[in-house]
């Protein structure tokens, strides 16, 4: 009965833990992945949007002397 018991423990255990070795969600990376890279490019068309219409100058401090 002892044996049985700790059996049915063991089994139980083990399929509770199946979810736990399953490995990772490739499709949620992968999704996850493409919305930085998108918010990334978004990010980086800003900045260089304002530094486009910055002022610049003229002369290099080298030439200006």
């Amino acid at each position: 009965m002892k044996s049985a018991l700790l059996a049915l423990c063991g089994a139980a255990s083990l399929l509770g833990s199946l979810s736990a070795v399953a490995g990772p969600d490739f499709a949620v990376i992968e999704r996850a992945r493409a919305e930085a890279h998108k918010q990334q490019q978004a990010t980086r068309a800003g900045c260089d949007t304002a530094a486009a219409s910055a002022p610049k100058a003229a002369t290099t401090p080298s030439q200006a002397g």
